[in-house]
């Protein structure tokens, strides 16, 4: 019983998180090709920021606030990264999935940095930042 509360509070959150109107700058907005979020929301679940760069000095890092395990960084653009930072922060003071958190960063290639001696780093592929475990 007690997990089907902590379930149906959590989609009461994200219902709730939704905006349906994007900001008109620097934040997470609507894009037919899935690479921006859903209208504001945070990118909580599989939902993504604003990636577009051409190279990877268009690129910063955000850590995801609500998560399992160790912890995900993702890549967005400089321009969304104060937006997301933001809403990460917020969905990690809401975060009601009640899992495990282990230590090191996971970037998006699934690399952990935990034990590894290195570090995420952000790049620029295909006009899309990322983050992957430095060489």
């Amino acid at each position: 019983m007690r997990s089907f509360f902590v379930l149906m509070v959590f989609v009461v959150w994200l219902a709730g998180c939704s905006s349906g109107a994007a900001p008109s700058s620097g934040g997470p907005v609507d894009a037919s090709d899935g690479s921006t979020p859903d209208g504001g929301a945070c990118a909580l679940v599989g939902a993504t920021y604003d990636k577009t760069c051409g190279t990877a000095a268009d690129c910063l890092m955000v850590a995801v606030g609500c998560y399992c395990g160790a912890e995900p960084v993702i890549g967005v653009a400089k321009t969304a990264q104060p937006a997301a930072q933001a809403c990460e922060s917020q969905a990690e003071k809401s975060c009601a999935l009640g899992c495990a958190k282990t230590t090191g960063h996971v970037g998006e290639d699934g690399q952990n940095d935990e034990g590894t001696g290195r570090n995420l780093e952000t790049l620029c592929d295909a006009g899309k930042c990322y983050t992957a475990l430095a060489p």
